[in-house]
């Protein structure tokens, strides 16, 4: 009996150093399968993972993270090549573009010198400040691409302060027409990055740049012994919203205005304009306080698809639209999602399976023909109070029939 306690003793021992040695190799293959696994995801190489160990669920597991390094290598190559086109392709419309502008502001130089009327003049004036903003934009679009297609081998080691002191120097011409003094504190301890100068020179230029087109005459430069670099000035004329978008791409005080929205009561429409392109205004007549037609509006925008509030024998009078289509609802309700998504204060209701039909009472339902016509080989049943609208449609429907056979009633 003793005998077989001890026999029954060794075996558990020896199964348990088989257990902990087994433990120690899956341990060794995890290590390796780690770093390997780590050296391959930051490293353009195809080489596999492999383990020194023969345990067949652990070379399964090398195996499996293996195809799925091979497939994220792929998606890798596929976003770079992606990310090149579409760079190549900014570059390029950037550069593009700057051809025919160029050639466009040379035209409108030579209008200067041509005899025209003061009104031509003043279109003439207008034309050339959207043709700047145009070539500004351009300007900032091919800079962004460059900046976005600098590449690791372009970096160097490079002295902050001396590229900063470089921009301002620069830039003191500019600042001298202005009759700007800025306030300049630069560290005397050298400040070294590993980084591109040529960026940082169009990054510190930009700024310098906007500070000169939006400052109120002051402007602030510290740079600490960290290499901390903070610009500074004061714009009275930029409110919070304008502020907060300031580092939004692409995002000028320019591009930022604001829209003045005008009714017009005698064509009974309504028209937004830029309000940095309102040259004058001469009021002729106060009709109806603000208030008024801003109450009016709120209370009637829903039956608004463009811009009328209705036709001047008819103002206020609202136009009923009633469309079905015929869907296949296991291959087309994305038409039917559409359909609600772009309803707007419009109705969707299902009729029967397959047959959907959309309501609504707006003012002027010509405004809404061109979106309705985008359903056109699905529709089988319209009608509108519009009673020109109406003989429109059957007609353009009779006029598709012509043209591809058969009849229509």
């Amino acid at each position: 009996m003793e005998i077989w306690l001890w026999i029954s003793i060794g075996v558990l021992i020896c199964i348990i150093a088989a257990l902990f040695i087994k433990l120690l190799l899956m341990k060794k293959d995890v290590n390796e399968i780690e770093t390997a696994f780590r050296d391959r995801i930051s490293s353009e190489t195809n080489t596999l993972i492999g383990i020194s160990h023969q345990d067949k669920s652990m070379r399964r597991l090398a195996s499996q993270i293996n195809i799925q390094l091979s497939k994220l290598r792929d998606e890798r190559h596929r976003f770079q090549q992606g990310d090149k086109e579409l760079k190549d392709a900014v570059t390029n419309i950037s550069h593009d573009l700057r051809t025919p502008l160029t050639a466009i502001c040379g035209y409108l130089q030579l209008l200067h010198d041509e005899k025209i009327s003061d009104k031509a003049a003043l279109y003439l004036e207008q034309i050339e400040n959207r043709t700047e903003s145009l070539k500004q934009l351009t300007e900032e679009l091919f800079k962004y691409s460059v900046v976005t297609s600098i590449q690791e081998s372009f970096r160097e080691k490079t002295d902050v302060g001396r590229v900063l002191e470089e921009c301002l120097v620069s830039f003191y011409g500019a600042m001298s027409q202005k009759n700007m003094n800025p306030e300049i504190s630069i560290t005397d301890i050298p400040v070294e990055r590993f980084l591109d100068p040529n960026a940082l020179n169009r990054i510190f230029s930009n700024i310098i740049s906007n500070a000169l087109k939006y400052s109120d005459g002051d402007f602030c430069v510290n740079m600490d012994d960290e290499g901390a670099v903070t610009f500074s000035n004061t714009a009275a004329n930029l409110d919070a919203v304008t502020a907060g978008r300031l580092f939004d791409r692409f995002y000028t005080v320019q591009t930022g205005r604001n829209y003045l929205i005008m009714y017009f009561t005698k064509q009974k429409r309504l028209m937004s304009v830029r309000v940095d392109s309102i040259v004058k205004v001469t009021p002729l007549d106060v009709v109806a306080d603000y208030d008024t037609y801003y109450r009016y509006y709120e209370d009637n925008r829903r039956f608004l698809w463009g811009t009328s509030f209705g036709k001047a024998r008819k103002y206020g009078q609202k136009e009923h639209i009633h469309m079905e289509i015929a869907v296949d609802e296991a291959k087309e309700m994305y038409v039917v999602k559409r359909l609600e998504r772009e309803k707007r204060s419009g109705t969707v209701t299902k009729k029967s399976d397959g047959l959907y039909a959309f309501d609504i009472d707006i003012f002027d339902a010509n405004e809404a023909f061109p979106w309705i016509k985008t359903f056109i080989g699905r529709i089988v049943a319209f009608e509108t109070t519009n009673e020109e609208l109406q003989d429109k449609f059957d007609s353009d429907i009779a006029r598709l029939y012509e043209i591809y056979g058969g009849a229509y009633e």
